[in-house]
């Protein structure tokens, strides 16, 4: 019987725990035994939904939305920077980054699950905030992105137009805020167990593990 692990990743792309989370649930995964079915979805969570076109200085953001001290905006900064440094892709946080509202991106990144490309999508996007610190509210640095991937640029322009599509990345946050999701990253396995937050690898290892042994014995019963 075949083995089978369904992920729901939770994510804002500007939240640098969600590309710490990645990397590190990518590591995860590819320690997995080979015959186990990954069925994997990503889905919008935006941490900072009315943010101005031209985004905000990170620092600045930190200190207004959770009360925080100019040094302890500047930490948690650094902390994120550190915890990124044994990864595949380090970066850098520092008080020239900027936060940018993450809509358009999302509508994206939604758009390309038609083409089974969410994956490749995103790593681009992270690594274009993350690295190489471009604007994700700017259409045409998305539009770049998309054609890195290999998806049609002028298909995805009229995705960024059009109302209708950031309507669903609403109503798919709308949906998660109403199942008790309130932060980044979230990761709900085999529609059942949630992880939320920091985690520990050998922990998600075991845990995913679980998840696989636990769906072969549902299925036999």
């Amino acid at each position: 019987m075949a083995r089978f692990l369904q992920i729901d990743w939770v994510i804002d792309l500007v939240c640098p725990w969600s590309f710490i989370g990645y990397q590190k649930l990518e590591q995860v995964l590819a320690q997995l035994d080979d015959d186990i079915h990954i069925d994997f979805h990503w889905h919008p969570f935006e941490i900072n939904p009315s943010l101005p076109s031209g985004g905000h200085g990170l620092v600045a953001h930190l200190m207004q939305k959770y009360n925080l001290s100019a040094l302890a905006a500047q930490t948690c900064l650094q902390r994120a920077t550190q915890h990124s440094q044994p990864l595949p892709i380090p970066f850098s946080l520092d008080s020239d980054t900027h936060i940018y509202n993450t809509r358009k991106a999302h509508q994206l990144l939604l758009w390309a699950a038609k083409y089974n490309k969410q994956a490749a999508l995103a790593r681009e996007l992270y690594h274009a905030y993350f690295v190489q610190h471009l604007p994700l509210d700017d259409s045409q640095v998305l539009l770049t992105i998309v054609s890195h991937v290999g998806l049609n640029r002028q298909e995805a322009a009229i995705v960024l137009a059009d109302d209708n599509w950031s309507q669903a990345v609403i109503n798919i946050e709308t949906q998660w805020i109403k199942a008790g999701i309130d932060a980044v990253p979230t990761m709900i396995i085999n529609r059942s167990e949630i992880v939320s937050g920091e985690f520990d690898s050998a922990t998600l290892g075991k845990t995913l593990t679980d998840a696989v042994s636990q769906y072969l014995l549902n299925t036999r019963h």
